[in-house]
């Protein structure tokens, strides 16, 4: 069976071998995990911020994408996450005509290609889009959302129920780093799931007689 796709997560669990064709040439061939991290690491800035000039960010004549960030604390640029501290994605978007309403989402995927975060500016819609200009969006996140990793960032921007803007494809890439106290008595690795074991809080409740 020859199962072909760009769904990386569905071929992280259908397939024990994989084959990356890129323009009719075999790219890589081999372990599918060793295959899917090649494929989301090619091209990916190795930077904390992605940005492009007019005449190549993704878009079109209505908006644009003029740049993307992680950042760690707000408004400072970073790759290296700590784990136990909140973080921010912020994405410079250029409003070239007034519309509607204009809806930009992001997906944050694993290193095996799971989508393990997909959340979109939906209440914010009607305001992004109302005015011509440039304005910056940002998605906050709070700590222990992401547990120790790599993780990949693809963002997209849409005209809900009309057509797509732009779909923009792993443009940047970063880690969470396990430095809280609780984690470093473990193996880091140990920690299993895509979600910070912090993110769950615990408390004790007795009943006493």
């Amino acid at each position: 069976v020859l199962f072909v796709s760009h769904n990386m997560g569905a071929i992280a669990r259908l397939c024990s071998q994989s084959m990356w064709l890129d323009e009719g040439q075999v790219r890589k061939r081999g372990i599918t995990s060793e295959v899917v991290a090649a494929y989301l690491q090619d091209g990916v800035s190795g930077q904390a911020e992605q940005r492009w000039d007019a005449s190549q960010a993704p878009g079109d004549d209505s908006l644009k994408l003029i740049g993307v960030r992680i950042c760690q604390p707000s408004g400072v640029p970073s790759n290296a996450i700590d784990i136990t501290e909140p973080f921010e994605i912020e994405l410079d978007i250029d409003v070239l005509r007034p519309m509607p309403e204009v809806n930009v989402a992001i997906r944050i995927l694993s290193v095996d290609g799971r989508v393990v975060l997909h959340t979109a500016s939906v209440r914010y819609g009607e305001v992004l889009a109302s005015k011509k200009g440039r304005c910056k969006l940002v998605c906050q996140l709070p700590s222990y959302t992401l547990n120790a990793g790599t993780y990949f960032l693809s963002v997209g921007a849409d005209i809900p129920n009309l057509r797509m803007i732009f779909e923009a494809e792993n443009i940047l890439s970063w880690t969470v780093e396990a430095v809280s106290s609780e984690m470093s008595r473990y193996n880091p690795v140990a920690w299993k799931g895509v979600i910070g074991p912090g993110l769950a809080k615990w408390i004790i409740r007795r009943k006493y007689s």
